[in-house]
Order: structure tokens, then sequence, then C-alpha cells
């Protein structure tokens, strides 16, 4: 068993902070995997997934410009898969040893979280630069092969993310305190 780690006053006792957020990260990073094992095994081994991934591709190839990040997500999907499985992956294992309070851990918990925080920002921008809101008349017939957004779920969406980006960036002001520092070795 690890010793625990050792303030100036003595040893730090684990906070329920501590605690509470690794259980909720197992817990979230636990389905996670699951749910990206079974894309990855999906995206392998189901015949008719190829099949009507490989229409989507013919279609966005026929719309030209207009449907290049949909043609991207779908040329790179295997990837996109794999990648979403090996972050799950590594936030369990974070997570497990932010439980044990391994320092290690602590730190790639902290990297972790500040690139979704970097992944939400992007995609937020990214979402915001595609939505077909005003089409231009040259573009009428163009039909995209995924609707877009609304303008009321665009903005609750912005919102409610911009919200979870602050709540992970206080969780790792937490982690970076020195009260919480001093529980890990």
């Amino acid at each position: 068993m690890a010793e625990p780690a050792y303030s100036a006053t003595g040893p730090a006792a684990p906070s329920g902070f501590v605690t509470g957020v690794a259980w909720i990260f197992i817990v979230i990073s636990g389905f996670s995997v699951a749910i990206a094992l079974g894309q990855a095994l999906a995206l392998l081994f189901w015949p008719p997934l190829v099949e009507v991934i490989d229409q989507y591709q013919a279609t966005a190839a026929a719309q030209g410009e207009a449907a290049s990040l949909s043609a991207f997500v779908l040329d790179n999907l295997a990837w996109m898969t794999l990648s979403n499985l090996f972050v799950s992956m590594l936030v369990l294992i974070a997570a497990i040893g932010l439980l044990k309070r391994f320092n290690w851990a602590r730190l790639m918990f902290i990297v972790v979280l500040g690139l979704m925080i970097l992944w939400a920002v992007g995609s937020i921008l990214m979402l915001w630069q595609t939505a077909p809101f005003d089409a231009p008349a040259t573009a009428a017939a163009y039909q995209p092969v995924f609707r877009g957004p609304s303008m009321p779920s665009l903005l609750f969406g912005t919102v409610f993310t911009l919200l979870v980006c602050a709540l992970i960036g206080w969780v790792i002001r937490r982690l970076c305190s020195a009260p919480v520092r001093a529980e890990f070795h």
C-alpha cells in the first residue's frame, strides 16, 4: 500500500472533492469506453454500416464544397472512433490514478480536462461557422447530408457548453490548489 502524502503538519487527509471527481469520471469514462468499443466493433464488423457510409460519402462528394465537413468526418470515421476510444481509456486511467492519489494522474487529468475545454470551444466555433443560416441563392439546390442546428438549439448548446467549460475550469483550478496538491504522492 502506498504511503500517504505528507504536508508540513503531517499526512494530508483525502478530500471529498478529489474522491468525488475521480468517481464521477470513472463512471463517465467507463461508459464512454464501453460505447467507444461498441462503435469500433460496429464500424469493423457491421456491413450495412459500411454501405450507409459509402452512400453518404457519394452524396457529400456530389454536393462539392458545401459538404466538405461531412465528407471529412465520413472519410476519417475510423480514426475518429479509435481516437475516441483512446481518449476514453486515457481518462479512465487518469481517474483511477486520481482516486489512488498519484501525482502523475493529477497532472494527466488536468491536461485532459484542458484539452476538453479547447475541444469544446473549437467545436462551438466550427458549428457556428458551418451552420447554414442564410444560404445564398446560388446554393438553393444544396441539401446538406446532415441538417444543421436551428438558432435556438445552437444558442442553448453554446451557452450549455460554455457553462460546462467553466465548471471544468473550476475543477482544474481546484486540482492545482495547494491543499489538493498536498494529497498526492
